[in-house]
């Protein structure tokens, strides 16, 4: 997240400045520029699971008529609020003990690095208003996942007497927790996807910026929990583009 905080105080000190008001400015074929912003991550539609992200990144703009352009962007964002899974693997139990096995599944977070090339299309040169449609390539660079395993065992320990077998003490003892991340083996690093998103005109090179984003490609290779599980990224975003150039 602290990538996000540097890009926003870069954005803050040079896309507000005089440069960036100029009429001039305005009517440059190549723009240039920064972008922030906060990711609302659906995980899940059944039952409904939404997760917070944000993300932050450079953009680059062409304009080929007054009413379109091109975008090129480079952004890296990370993704969080993946559901938590809890199963029990198996039970045991022995005349004087009884054990269970627990295993945790976690998928916490996902970070990608993502390009997205992006058509824009203004409705007229006065406009605050733009459309833009695109297509984007992600590399997954880290995951905050993990495995946690827990065993215990409760002992009844008997007392024998001369009249009668008497109840003893019970003890329980934690055996075994042991924690494995991930590994990269478990995901598909790169992801294809389709956005569109629209922007509107604060002022002179600052824009709000809100889309929807869809990626195409199963996040996991196969089953890291118990059951099969959908997970592709999907997230709606709402942010600042903040003209530099």
């Amino acid at each position: 997240m602290k990538y996000t905080y540097y890009l926003l105080l870069l954005s803050l000190f040079y896309g507000l400045g005089p440069a960036s008001g100029t009429a001039q400015t305005a009517e440059r074929k190549w723009q240039m520029g920064l972008g922030f912003g906060v990711l609302a991550s659906v995980n899940s539609s059944d039952p409904l699971q939404v997760g917070p992200g944000a993300q932050a990144g450079l953009w680059f703009a062409r304009r080929l008529h007054p009413h379109h352009a091109l975008q090129l962007s480079l952004v890296y964002q990370e993704i969080s609020g993946y559901p938590f899974r809890q199963v029990t693997a198996r039970e045991a139990f022995y005349p004087n003990e009884y054990q269970q096995v627990i295993e945790s599944n976690t998928l916490s977070g996902l970070s990608y690095l993502k390009t997205d090339l992006s058509w824009i299309y203004r409705w007229s040169k006065q406009s605050p208003w733009t459309f833009g449609l695109g297509v984007q390539v992600a590399y997954l660079t880290d995951w905050r996942a993990g495995q946690e395993e827990l065993a215990y065992v409760i002992n009844s320990t008997l007392k024998v007497t001369e009249t009668s077998l008497g109840g003893g003490q019970t003890s329980a003892a934690t055996r075994h927790i042991g924690n494995r991340f991930v590994s990269s083996d478990e995901f598909h690093r790169f992801d294809l996807g389709g956005q569109v998103h629209v922007t509107y005109r604060l002022t002179k090179g600052l824009r709000l910026r809100t889309g929807v984003c869809q990626g195409l490609r199963e996040v996991l290779v196969g089953d890291l929990f118990a059951d099969h599980q959908d997970y592709r990224v999907r997230y709606l975003s709402l942010g600042l583009q903040i003209r530099l150039h």
